[in-house]
This record gives structure tokens, C-alpha cells and sequence, in this order.
């Protein structure tokens, strides 16, 4: 098993009301890792969900000897 990696804590504070400038290339950049993140999370929740699916489905055969009606037809 793998630790979850750590990363160091932002330091830097923003004082309210300064207005901060940064260029369009490292907001775009900014808006592809938030998109690339979302995306991950997307995949993890579907990656869950399935997952929970598999083991209510291997239950219901270990206990009944057949696959409940929810549980998908194998191909």
C-alpha cells in the first residue's frame, strides 16, 4: 500500500482588497489543471461507484448462488 502524498502548505496570504495581476498563459494554465482535476475526481466517482456495484453483486451470488436482477449481464 502507497502513503498519499503530501504537499507543502500554502504560505503566502492575500490581504483583502490588493488586487493581484497575473498573466492570461498562467491563468489558461490554471483553468487546465483545475479542468485536468475535476476530471480525475470524475473518473475516481465512477471508478467507486462500480466498484460498489462489483461487491453487491459478488455478495448476492456468494450468498443466493445467482446474481441479483441490478447486477449487470456479463458480455
Amino acid at each position: 500500500m502507497s502513503q498519499t502524498e503530501r504537499l507543502k502548505p500554502l504560505t503566502a496570504r492575500a490581504v483583502p482588497g490588493d488586487e493581484v495581476a497575473i498573466s492570461r498563459s498562467v491563468l489558461e494554465e490554471l483553468y487546465d489543471s483545475l479542468g485536468e482535476a475535476v476530471g480525475a475526481v470524475e473518473k475516481l466517482n465512477t471508478r467507486i461507484v462500480a466498484n460498489s456495484k462489483l461487491w453487491i453483486c459478488t455478495e448476492a451470488i456468494f450468498s443466493t448462488g445467482k446474481a441479483s436482477a441490478e447486477c449487470p449481464k456479463a458480455k
